[in-house]
């Protein structure tokens, strides 16, 4: 093959980036627009209704969830938020239909929508952007390894489409998917990012996420009287975590047919909309609520922020096709509001600083659950619009990171992956029974310049096959690593995800 149309060269990664941009981040668009229209449309049908049609709203979102269930059933992958299913598939334990994955999410999700369940729109826009961008490799015949970067840039567009925040789509890859650097994933990654918010911005006319933002800076004279804000928020995040994994195992405990659970579970939802309308969906005209306008009342706060947490771990657990991004921030921005409040009443804190405690307590609870700080921080960033506010976003989430790394609870997205792969290896998924991963030695790597034979491996891992500067080789215990190989690494599928982590603590890669 001519050089300048290998995976590698300028112009394949410009066209790569260009058609995934188009095609992945266009479509994350149109689900972000078409999730957009359908909020309107669920705030209409819950306002003013007899008890005849509340009966009918009832009852549709009943045969409603039986439908999502039989999307579920059709597509096993597309349920929930998608990012697990996505960093599962790059370390090769997942092999995603690419077209039901984008039918059932985009149709399922747009049901939840409508009737209303607490989830957002953003990890299902990683996944969209993701398996199109995975279709996309295949229609053009492309390697497993090429494959991957179409995936990867795809997941990057994905989420630049669902906050118009490109930047944040490129952290995302870099820290949560991949979790290390590679020049090549930022360039095919970071302009597909870019292509996709443009077609948000020039196609769509899509306006930012939110409207609010902080007018004032927060001095720094107030960074003490935060930080037990950040406790709080870290204390809030743990809790979150632990009501996911909570609910989902009581959701599989009950002895109902799937098509009923979920039915069932939606119809509670519409009438959770008929007496309060607001808590429902991801949280969007929530969040800009509570920054704009002060809830007095530390009871109603103490509920919202319950009741919240309670419809999105219960939302999540039926498998729906929806996501935790937004609705976490829901709740943070509810902790930053209760915690405001507090200090206000000791006449500790202005009034004009409400929306600085909301914001900051929105990248405080992210960084918790999903242990990103740089991500949690550009992510707001972005969607604020002012880097004047940096400081105190970054104090925010490196004392939540480290409180929460001294809480010793593990990122909810490591935490879903982990039981998807628990429940793939009791049958519901692959029966493959070998997996293997690909892992590049980046420069902070700790096995450069070893033989194999010296380092201490994992026995129940073995190194297949090393890619070094394009040559590939099977390696004995003599072979010695560089920076800058492609390691692939073979694993039972009954211990992939302990082990996979054993070998990137090896190799120094495993940041987490």
């Amino acid at each position: 093959m001519n050089k300048k149309f290998k995976i590698g060269s300028s112009m394949s990664l410009f066209l790569a980036s260009l058609s995934i941009g188009v095609f992945s981040g266009g479509l994350a668009v149109f689900y972000r627009f078409l999730l957009s229209k359908l909020e309107v449309v669920r705030n209409t049908i819950y306002s003013n209704n007899s008890f005849p049609r509340a009966i009918l709203i009832i009852a549709v979102s009943f045969v409603l969830g039986i439908c999502v269930s039989k999307l579920l059933k059709w597509a096993p992958l597309s349920g929930g938020s998608g990012i697990p299913q996505v960093q599962g598939e790059l370390i090769g334990a997942f092999n995603q239909n690419s077209f039901r994955v984008t039918v059932s999410k985009i149709v399922g999700g747009a049901i939840a929508s409508l009737v209303g369940l607490s989830l957002g729109r953003e990890g299902p826009s990683i996944q969209l952007g993701a398996s199109s961008a995975k279709w996309l490799s295949e229609k053009f015949g492309k390697s497993k390894t090429e494959e991957k970067l179409y995936l990867t840039a795809g997941a990057a567009a994905g989420l630049s489409a669902a906050f118009s925040a490109p930047i944040s789509g490129l952290v995302f890859i870099l820290e949560e998917l991949h979790k290390s650097f590679s020049k090549k994933v930022v360039a095919i990654s970071f302009s597909a990012a870019v292509i996709a918010d443009v077609i948000a911005v020039w196609v769509f006319k899509i306006k930012p996420v939110f409207s609010f933002g902080m007018t004032h800076v927060l001095p720094t004279k107030y960074y003490l009287l935060i930080f037990p804000m950040i406790i709080i928020c870290s204390v809030v995040g743990k809790l979150f975590n632990c009501s996911i994994t909570f609910f989902q195992d009581i959701f599989a405990k009950i002895k109902l047919e799937q098509d009923i659970k979920i039915a069932i579970f939606f119809a509670f939802v519409s009438v959770v909309g008929l007496f309060y309308k607001d808590i429902l969906g991801g949280g969007h005209s929530f969040i800009e609520n509570m920054a704009t306008h002060n809830y007095n009342s530390f009871f109603v706060l103490i509920i919202l922020l319950l009741f919240k947490m309670f419809m999105t771990s219960t939302s999540y657990a039926t498998g729906t096709q929806g996501g935790i991004f937004l609705p976490v921030l829901v709740l943070g921005g509810i902790t930053g509001l209760f915690y405001f409040n507090l200090m206000s009443a000791f006449g500790f804190v202005q009034d004009v600083y409400l929306s600085n405690f909301v914001v900051l307590a929105m990248v405080c609870v992210l960084t918790a659950v999903v242990r990103s700080p740089l991500l949690s921080v550009v992510l707001v960033l972005e969607l604020n619009g002012n880097m004047t506010h940096l400081l105190g976003l970054a104090f925010c989430s490196i004392m939540a990171y480290f409180i929460c790394k001294a809480l010793d609870f593990e990122p909810i997205y490591d935490i879903l992956l982990k039981r998807m792969l628990n429940k793939r290896v009791e049958g519901n998924g692959v029966n493959d029974e070998f997996t293997m991963f690909d892992i590049k030695l980046g420069y902070n790597n700790g096995v450069s310049n070893k033989k194999i034979k010296d380092i201490d491996f994992p026995k129940d891992a073995l190194i297949a096959e090393v890619d070094s500067n394009g040559e590939k080789y099977v390696p004995n215990g003599d072979s010695v690593l560089k920076t800058g190989d492609i390691v692939t690494v073979l694993v039972k599928d009954e211990q992939l995800y302990d082990t996979r982590m054993k070998v990137l603590e090896v190799f120094g890669e495993n940041n987490g």
